[in-house]
């Protein structure tokens, strides 16, 4: 078993266990919260982060225990700590006239100039792209197909890719 700092706004509030189960990888968090509001709790690693879920509060104190398989935990790394962040509207997507502005890597820009109609959001650090797709067409950034999740977004089929700066990172499926 590891534990790892719960934190929340930047302050321990408490501690995540981190247990192994056979495949399965159990979080149990347990702290003391004086803010109020719509929390969530999100296992973050090395590489990527998994939202854990919302915590059961009873006046200060913080419970939750969830259990997930080694598929959705693997691309974690190495889990550095359990963090909580206050639950916000989602931010709409926006139509991007330039995306590739965002890029320094020739590479991106040329690829997505050749698009139109692309869409953008931003979740906390990472940006999500959304290129309209079809089946009928060459897939949006080829090189990128591993990482991309097609979605419908405002009834239109949309090729989805996550980026922490330049560099594209595997997504969190919930709640695009």
């Amino acid at each position: 078993m590891k534990t790892v700092p719960l934190v929340c706004e930047g302050k321990t509030i408490g501690q995540m266990q981190i247990e192994k189960e056979r495949e399965d990888t159990v979080f149990s968090a347990s702290g003391r919260m004086a803010q109020k509001g719509l929390w969530c709790l999100w296992a973050v690693g090395q590489n990527n982060v998994l939202r854990v879920g919302f915590p059961e509060l009873r006046g200060e104190e913080l419970r939750l225990s969830r259990r997930f398989s080694s598929r959705m935990t693997a691309p974690l790394g190495t889990i550095l700590r359990g963090e909580l962040r206050a639950v916000q509207a989602a931010s709409e997507w926006e139509r991007m006239s330039a995306p590739e502005r965002f890029f320094r890597s020739e590479e991106l820009r040329r690829a997505l100039r050749e698009y139109g109609g692309i869409l953008a959001r931003q979740r906390g650090e990472v940006r999500f792209l959304a290129i309209p797709y079809s089946a009928e067409k060459p897939f949006p950034m080829p090189g990128l197909f591993c990482f991309a999740r097609i979605c419908p977004i405002q009834g239109t089929a949309y090729a989805v890719f996550a980026f922490r700066g330049e560099e594209p990172v595997l997504q969190n499926t919930e709640n695009l």
